[in-house]
């Protein structure tokens, strides 16, 4: 049976946010693999601004209406919101992240590299035996990858501590624990 992602729009979105992170945000490799914690999106919003080419005084959104920078804000802050949310929030990712990182250690390696030495991307390319564009697309690829793995696996829920609830743990076998836990 093949399961359903998720819209692949949602995915390339994802992605997106994953490589503004990973390589424009200091530190972003650390973000993450879940090490450092998440930056605000008020954050990732000064960083778009900076990036862009040139300085808009005004920006139209999707009614045609003419808007303020700062409400061109806001919402740039609640749409980077809810593509966090679409992956399962900062933990998932970060989940999602550390698995692409153990099951494409090769690719790892080529996307690491790159992020912390990004002005030496020729060399980088050549250290690894691939062109310039193959490294970029490489690095997409990981990107794409880790969008891929927090779409697909849902966050695991945080459960309260079980053994408040319950009392202390009995000693026994695990099999007889699963028995117990099939007959209730």
């Amino acid at each position: 049976m093949i399961r359903r992602v998720g819209s692949s729009r949602a995915i390339e979105r994802l992605s997106a946010v994953i490589e503004l992170i990973a390589m424009y945000l200091p530190g972003g490799l650390r973000v993450l693999l879940g090490c450092d914690p998440p930056p605000a999106p008020e954050a990732l919003s000064e960083l778009i601004k900076s990036l862009r080419s040139r300085p808009q005084l005004s920006v139209r959104i999707v009614g045609g209406l003419v808007t303020s920078e700062a409400e061109a804000m806001v919402a740039l802050e609640e749409k980077i919101n809810e593509i966090v949310a679409e992956g399962g929030g900062w933990e998932n990712i970060a989940r999602a992240a550390k698995l692409v990182s153990e099951y494409h250690p090769t690719q790892w390696r080529r996307f690491e590299d790159s992020i912390l030495h990004p002005a030496s991307l020729d060399v980088i390319a050549l250290r690894h035996r691939l062109s310039t564009r193959g490294l970029i697309k490489s690095n997409k690829s990981v990107c794409d990858k880790i969008a891929i793995t927090a779409a697909m696996r849902p966050p695991v829920p945080v459960q309260a501590s079980s053994s408040q609830e319950t009392g202390p743990r009995k000693k026994g076998s695990l099999k007889s624990a699963l028995k117990g836990s099939l007959t209730n």
